[in-house]
């Protein structure tokens, strides 16, 4: 499901999964902390996934905004049913 910007008021009480793709360079993982969180005060009840290769993982691991932290590579496909 992609959910639009406009349309994020009709998800506030709803669960739904969120993946964010961030495989490359530490500088954009750190960068999207401020995505993750307006994500999560868009929407709360959001199960919010976060792909980073696997060198990030410690960087992010412990971010209260993000419900799961996939290991992944930018030669490793992703699948939609994390």
């Amino acid at each position: 499901m992609l959910i639009v910007m406009t349309d994020l008021r009709n998800f506030r009480d709803r669960t739904v999964n969120v993946l964010v793709v961030k495989l490359s360079s530490l500088g954009d993982v750190i960068h999207a902390t401020g995505a993750l969180r307006a994500i999560r005060r868009a929407l709360p009840l959001a199960r919010i996934a976060l792909a980073v290769e696997g060198r990030w993982r410690d960087v992010v691991c412990q971010n209260p905004n993000v419900d799961l932290v996939i290991e992944s590579s930018s030669q490793q496909r992703l699948s939609f049913s994390y």
